[in-house]
């Protein structure tokens, strides 16, 4: 179960990239119907981090 979780916490993380590469113009995504500014492309990707850094502490964290 704790890898199943930490899986969607992963995919979830990487979704988040997608906002990212919109707002710096890496990529144009058709599902984002509304422009991204540069200042919400680095939230975006702050996002993604903590949900990367979550999906580590998943695994690391010690059980109680």
């Amino acid at each position: 179960m704790k890898i199943v979780f930490a899986m969607r916490l992963f995919v979830h993380g990487l979704l988040h990239l997608s906002g990212t590469a919109t707002a710096f113009g890496g990529a144009d995504m058709l599902q984002l119907t509304q422009q991204i500014s540069t200042p919400m492309g680095i939230v975006w990707r702050c996002a993604s981090r903590l949900f990367a850094v979550t999906t580590v502490a998943v695994f690391t964290w010690p059980e109680q």
